[in-house]
């Protein structure tokens, strides 16, 4: 246990600067959708729209000038659109990267493995170092998840619990993929910066698969935006189950490589 709190207190400015950024982030975002309305530019939003597969299979595109004209006359639609859609999850694979690339490459690079493994066995050291971090990520995508309920009650629109669980599970899940790919690099690299780099390239060639056609279920990024639930109102069970699946994987395929890593 006491692993495990050491491992905390080593993410709290990480964790803190994050989460402050999160909540700072998503209170001007959620305040101000008045704004938004007054400068959105609608015809900029359509030939977005008519650029994204998995986004424009959902519209009709002969009406979506006038789908769009309605849609921001929804608040839900700027929540996701604005906040879920966008700087929710933008931030969450920034914590990502941030809270997890050093947890094992800077012990390696610093030769301080030796030092953990003479007082706790391998397995305490990954599992405190797995709680602890992925803890420190789902925390920040709990209340950035929350927040649209809370700023709700301050303002005239309704944001229910229920919205913000279904957003913040799939959120949470579909992190937990990045999550392991970026512990995997972590353990197989021997010094920080390529664990950073080759997350990088990874995230960046899954957003890539969103745009080939036919590929659309391969996209994580459209489960961690939550677009389906916004469109469809539920979660996409069956893509969560797989994604739960590879997640564990590959992180027990990452137990296995720290279990045998010479040090």
């Amino acid at each position: 246990m006491s692993l495990l709190i050491k491992e905390l207190w080593d993410l709290r400015w990480r964790g803190t600067i994050l989460l402050f950024l999160t909540l700072l982030t998503g209170y001007f975002v959620l305040s101000n959708y008045e704004w938004f309305k007054t400068v959105a530019d609608i015809a900029q939003i359509e030939q977005g729209l008519k650029q994204a597969p998995f986004l424009n299979q959902l519209f009709d595109m002969e009406t979506l000038n006038q789908q769009l004209l309605e849609l921001f006359n929804n608040i839900d639609f700027y929540i996701w659109s604005q906040w879920f859609g966008k700087n929710l999850y933008q931030l969450i694979l920034l914590a990502i990267i941030i809270l997890t690339f050093p947890l094992f490459a800077r012990e390696t690079e610093q030769n301080t493995n030796y030092f953990l493994l003479s007082n706790r066995t391998r397995k305490q050291i990954f599992l405190s170092k797995i709680l602890a971090s992925f803890f420190s990520i789902f925390l920040i995508i709990a209340a950035g998840s929350i927040l649209p309920v809370i700023i709700a009650l301050f303002n005239e629109f309704n944001f229910s619990l229920e919205q913000a669980l279904m957003y913040g599970l799939q959120l949470s899940i579909s992190s937990l993929f990045l999550y392991s790919v970026v512990v995997f690099f972590s353990i197989i690299f021997n010094d920080v910066i390529k664990p950073v780099i080759a997350s990088v390239i990874v995230f960046v060639a899954l957003g890539l698969m969103g745009k080939i056609s036919g590929m659309l279920y391969l996209n994580i990024y459209r489960y961690m935006t939550g677009v389906d639930i916004f469109f469809t109102s539920s979660i996409q069970t069956t893509a969560m189950i797989v994604i739960l699946i590879l997640a564990l994987f590959i992180l027990m395929g990452s137990w296995y490589i720290f279990k045998n890593k010479d040090f």
